[in-house]
């Protein structure tokens, strides 16, 4: 699985929910289909990125990199769109 935009805008939303219910209301996506998605997610990078639990999602020491990772590329991505590329 390649890596996309939207993977890092889910794993970021996620984060920021700290539930699943809220960020699946957030993604506009049933929360059955943000836990499929992330679990192919967490897949691609070779473990597990959020502590599920009854209705809960806590990231995990590597999911708080990740995250801090996706954070810093999709603030990055914005600031080139904003200010214009060379």
């Amino acid at each position: 699985m390649n890596l996309e935009l939207g993977h890092l805008r889910l794993v970021v939303t996620v984060a920021d929910a700290e539930d699943l219910r809220t960020a699946a209301h957030r993604l506009q996506i049933s929360q059955q289909c943000l836990l499929e998605r992330l679990g192919r997610i967490e897949a691609a990078f070779g473990g597990a990125l959020f502590a599920h639990g009854d209705g809960y999602l806590a990231p995990t020491a590597a999911g708080r990199y990740v995250v801090d990772c996706a954070r810093g590329i999709l603030d990055t991505l914005h600031d080139m769109g904003a200010h214009g590329t060379p």
